[in-house]
C-alpha cells in the first residue's frame, strides 16, 4: 500500500513541477527581488520595488482583524430549539478556549501570509493530548501534495503531508518504528538513498520534499486516504516507502457524526476549480513590479550620470595626469556633457504603476485616490471609488471567512471530543464550566461579524452614530446600545465601566438615603451632575411626603435641607432636560408636604403622583416610592 501511495504522491509531484517553479519565483520576488538581467554599465543599480510585500504587509490585518475583529470569534446557531439555551455559553467558551489555550492566533497569521503570497495554503488542527487543548499548525504549500484533479480536501483520494522531523523529534513520537537500524536508513544526507525507481519518477525528487541533504533531518509522508467511512492514515519515509513508520489508523475526529480530516484550505482568490489554480498576490502584481523595479533602476541610472557627468574637451589635452576634478576647480578646454531629462517623470510612473496594481487586487487602503490622473475628484465620486473598492475587499473577506468557518468547525469537534466534562473557560473575569447541554457539536457554525471588522475605526463610528441615532428609543435595548460602543472600543472596558439600569438605580437609591439621613440630622449634600437627579427628586419628595402623612415632629433645619436638596437636583435636571423638570415642578407644586398643626394626617383626595412613579404618593424609596423610569414619550413637550 505505501509503495503504490508513494508512486502517486512522486506522480502528484511531477504534475505540479510548473506550479513549485513559479512558487519559488514569488518567493524570490517578495524576499529579494528579481535581478536584473543586463546591467547597462559596470555598478549600475539592482534596485527592488517591494510593490508585492507591501500589499501583502497591507492585507494582513485586513485577514485578521476580521477573524479577531470582534467580541466573539463565532456564532453558534444551534440545529434544534430546545438546545438554544446553552448556544452564549459555548460562544464564549471557544472563543475563550481559542484565545488563551491554542496558538490559533499566531498560526492563523502565518496562514494567511502564505495564503497572500502563494494564492493557496492549508492549516491543519490536531488534538494535542499533553496540553489537552487544540493544536494548529500554518502548513507551508509546498510540503501539501493533492492528486492533479483535487478541487475541494474533502473529496480529494487522498492528501499527503510532508513532515520534516529531526531526529530527536522523531524519536519522542512512541507510535514511530524506534529501530535504529530504520532511523539510520530513512534520515537524510545520503543521496544513493532516493527510490527514484525510474527516470520519469526522477524528475519528482525535490530537495526538502522527498529527500534531504542533512543528515539530521528525517522526511516523511503523512498520508490521508479516503473511503467510504472516512480517512485511514498512512506514515512512511520516501527514502524506504515499503517499511510503515507506524501501524495505518482510521482518523477519529468527526463533526456532527461525518468523519473529518484535519486540514483547512486557504485560498486568495476564486478561479479554477483545480487546487493550484488561485493566484497569490505576488504573481497577480509580477508584471507591474517589474515594470516598476525598470523605472527605479532607470532613475538610478540616470542619476549616476547627473552626479557623476561625463567631461568633453574641444582639442586635446597635455599632461592630463596632472589634471584633478575638485569642487570649485577651473580647467580651461573642458566643459561637463549634458545629459538630456528623460522624457517622462519617472516618479509619477513609478505612482501611476502602484495604483493600477492596487486597483488590481483591492488593497484595504485603496480607494480615495485620484489613481493617478492628477486630476482632483469630488465627494461624490471618492464616495462611489471607495464603495466599489469597499465590495470587492468584503469579497476577499467573505471567501476567508468560508474557510474560517471550517477551522472553526474543526476546532469545536475536536474540544468535544476531547475536553473532557470540566471544560472550563472564563466568562466577564469570572470562571465558568461549560454545561454539559452545550457540550455538544449540532450547531451552525460560522465566523462572527461582517468581513468589514478590519476597519476598527469605522466600526467605532458607526456604533457611535446608532447609538444617536437610537438614543432613548423605547424599542431598542438602550443598555445594550452602550456597550455596542464600548466593545468596538475595547470590550474589556465593559467590564470596568459598564454598570446595568437596575444595578445603577439601586446604587443611586443607597446613596441618596444615606444623603437624606445626613439631611435630617442638619448636614448639607452636594449634588453631583452625573447623578440620577429625577430618581432623586422622587425619593426626597416621598420621604418629605412620608413626613407630613405621619405628621410626626420633624426639625425645621431638616425639613429645610432636604427642600434645598430637592431644589438643586430640580436645577440640575433643568440643564439636561428642561421639559421633564418642568413636570416635576408642577406635580411637586401640588403635592402637600407640610404637616398639620396636631401633628395628624391631614385630609383630602391624595396628591397626583410624581413623574415617572408607578404607584401612588407616599410608598417611595423603597420604604417609600416605587421608582419606575419616567416616561420620556409621555413628557415630552
Amino acid at each position: 500500500m505505501s509503495r503504490n501511495l508513494h508512486s502517486k504522491i512522486l506522480e502528484a509531484i511531477g504534475d505540479r513541477q510548473t506550479w513549485e517553479t513559479r512558487q519559488r519565483l514569488w518567493y524570490q520576488m517578495r524576499h529579494d527581488g528579481i535581478p536584473r538581467r543586463r546591467k547597462p554599465f559596470e555598478g549600475a543599480a539592482d534596485l527592488h520595488y517591494p510593490m508585492a510585500d507591501t500589499a501583502i504587509d497591507k492585507f494582513k490585518p485586513f485577514y485578521l482583524n476580521s477573524a479577531f475583529g470582534t467580541q466573539l470569534l463565532a456564532t453558534f446557531t444551534p440545529m434544534s430549539p430546545q438546545l438554544g439555551e446553552a448556544q452564549g455559553a459555548a460562544e464564549q467558551a471557544f472563543d475563550w478556549l481559542t484565545r488563551n489555550r491554542t496558538n490559533f492566533e499566531q498560526e492563523l497569521d502565518s496562514t494567511f501570509d502564505a495564503m497572500l503570497m502563494s494564492g493557496r495554503t492549508t492549516m491543519k488542527a490536531r488534538w494535542d493530548a499533553q496540553e489537552k487543548a487544540v493544536e494548529y499548525e500554518s502548513v507551508d504549500p509546498m510540503f501539501f501534495i493533492v492528486p492533479k484533479s483535487t478541487t475541494t480536501l474533502n473529496k480529494a483520494p487522498w492528501l499527503c503531508h510532508v513532515k520534516q522531523l529531526s531526529i530527536v523529534d522523531y524519536e519522542m513520537e512512541s507510535t514511530y518504528n524506534q529501530d535504529p537500524s530504520f532511523i539510520a536508513r530513512i534520515k537524510g544526507g545520503q543521496e544513493d538513498k532516493l527510490d527514484a525507481g525510474g527516470k520519469e519518477q526522477e524528475k519528482s525528487q525535490r530537495e526538502g520534499i522527498t529527500y534531504s541533504d542533512d543528515d539530521s533531518i528525517i522526511i516523511l509522508f503523512e498520508v490521508y486516504v479516503r473511503d467510504a467511512q472516512g480517512w485511514i492514515i498512512h506514515t512512511f519515509s520516501p527514502s524506504e516507502p515499503d517499511t510503515p513508520v507506524r501501524k495505518p489508523f482510521r482518523c477519529p475526529y468527526k463533526f456532527q457524526g461525518k468523519p473529518l480530516q484535519p486540514f483547512v484550505s486557504f485560498q486568495f482568490e476564486v478561479k479554477d476549480r483545480g487546487y493550484y489554480a488561485p493566484r497569490g498576490v505576488c504573481e497577480r502584481l509580477a508584471p507591474y513590479e517589474a515594470y516598476a523595479n525598470k523605472c527605479w533602476n532607470t532613475k538610478a541610472d540616470s542619476m549616476e550620470f547627473v552626479t557623476k557627468p561625463l567631461f568633453t574637451a574641444d582639442n586635446p589635452l597635455a599632461n592630463t595626469n596632472n589634471i584633478r576634478f575638485r569642487p570649485g576647480d577651473f580647467i580651461p578646454g573642458i566643459k561637463a556633457v549634458e545629459m538630456p531629462r528623460p522624457p517622462i517623470s519617472l516618479d509619477e510612473e513609478i505612482n501611476n504603476t502602484r495604483l493600477i496594481a492596487q486597483e488590481n487586487i483591492q488593497v484595504p487602503d485603496f480607494g480615495a485616490s485620484d489613481q493617478g490622473t492628477g486630476e482632483s475628484k469630488t465627494a461624490t465620486e471618492m464616495n462611489y471609488v471607495a464603495s466599489f473598492s469597499g465590495q470587492g475587499i468584503q469579497y476577499r473577506g467573505r471567501i476567508a471567512a468560508r474557510s474560517l468557518a471550517d477551522a472553526y468547525r474543526l476546532s469545536w469537534a475536536l474540544w468535544v471530543m476531547y475536553g473532557g466534562e470540566e471544560l472550563s473557560y472564563f466568562a466577564a473575569e469570572t470562571r465558568k464550566v461549560l454545561p454539559a447541554q452545550a457540550r455538544h457539536d449540532n450547531y451552525l457554525i460560522a465566523p462572527n461579524g461582517s468581513p468589514d471588522q478590519w476597519n476598527r475605526q469605522q466600526r467605532l463610528q458607526r456604533a457611535v452614530s446608532r447609538f444617536q441615532m437610537f438614543r432613548g428609543h423605547p424599542n431598542i435595548n438602550q443598555e445594550e446600545l452602550v456597550k455596542s460602543i464600548l466593545e468596538e472600543d475595547d470590550p474589556r472596558l465593559i467590564k470596568r465601566l459598564f454598570i446595568t439600569t437596575s444595578a445603577k438605580q439601586a446604587n443611586e437609591k443607597e446613596d441618596e438615603a444615606v444623603e437624606i439621613l445626613l439631611l435630617m440630622s442638619g448636614y448639607p449634600a452636594a449634588v453631583s451632575p452625573g447623578e440620577d437627579h429625577q430618581l432623586r427628586i422622587r425619593l426626597i419628595a416621598g420621604k418629605l411626603q412620608q413626613l407630613s402623612a405621619v405628621g410626626a415632629p420633624v426639625d425645621p433645619i431638616a425639613r429645610q435641607r432636604l427642600q434645598e436638596h430637592m431644589a438643586a437636583h430640580i436645577q440640575m435636571l433643568k440643564q439636561e432636560n428642561p421639559a421633564v423638570a418642568k413636570q416635576f415642578v408642577q406635580a411637586i407644586s401640588a403635592l402637600d408636604l407640610t404637616p398639620s398643626p396636631d401633628g395628624a394626617a391631614m385630609p383630602g383626595t391624595p396628591p397626583p403622583p410624581l413623574p415617572g412613579d408607578s404607584m401612588g404618593p407616599g410608598q417611595g424609596m423603597g420604604m417609600g416610592m416605587g421608582m419606575g423610569a419616567p416616561d420620556m414619550e409621555g413628557m415630552a413637550v
